[in-house]
């Protein structure tokens, strides 16, 4: 990880766009030739944010979901910026829109196909706790990425029960999705999901109750 001084990140994100920002400042610039930079900012002095480095996490995780066959971001540089209190990463976007955006054309295809891509990140060990729809690329090709990557985790085999109870409760966080998934169906992008898993038939039945229980939507599940 490189540290560099203020002045010079300053110069760096002069002419950027600001994509996004808090009341303490830029989250997200997009640069000039297309790059994105990340901030991540360090809330306390003593902080595991000063140990392993937020920015770092999501260099890792983009390189553990490279490894699993997940598209994800490529990242170009981890960067701590000296008096700021900030590290940031540097990394080249995905293309494609995100399946928040997306499902407005055609969100009867796209949802099927995404149950189904849900289901393999749990099967290949995957916890997303950033999961939600602006957080996945529907790419040009019809196939899905993620990005805002740091929270994700990763285990040796497919996620247990529990990890993917928690994980559809993350999805039915945010208003805009809840209000896809119950225009597409809460059963039907279940069903689809649980199919996809290859789940046997008693861990189907556990997982509904599980589901039913960590969010209203996913109250008829049970």
């Amino acid at each position: 990880m490189k540290t560099i001084e203020a002045i010079e990140f300053d110069a760096r994100v002069r002419d950027a766009e600001i994509l996004s920002e808090d009341r303490f400042g830029p989250k997200v610039y997009r640069t000039a030739d297309g790059r994105m930079i990340k901030l991540f900012r360090i809330k306390r002095l003593f902080s595991t944010a000063r140990l392993i480095p937020y920015a770092r996490r999501f260099e890792r995780a983009a390189e553990e979901l490279k490894a699993r066959g997940i598209h994800t971001v490529e990242v170009v540089e981890c960067l701590r910026v000296k008096g700021r209190a900030r590290d940031a990463v540097v990394y080249r976007p995905v293309l494609g829109g995100t399946l928040r955006d997306s499902i407005a054309g055609n969100a009867d295809e796209i949802l099927i196909r995404f149950s189904k891509f849900f289901a393999s990140l749990h099967a290949l060990g995957v916890y997303f706790r950033a999961a939600h729809f602006a957080n996945f690329i529907v790419e040009p090709g019809g196939g899905f990425a993620m990005i805002d990557i740091s929270e994700a985790h990763f285990s040796r085999g497919a996620l247990r029960l529990a990890g993917r109870v928690r994980n559809f409760r993350h999805l039915a966080r945010h208003e805009p999705d809840r209000a896809s998934l119950e225009a597409f169906g809460i059963a039907r992008f279940c069903e689809t999901y649980l199919e996809a898993s290859r789940l046997d038939d008693a861990t189907r039945a556990r997982f509904k109750r599980a589901v039913a229980a960590v969010h209203p939507i996913f109250g008829g599940l049970s």
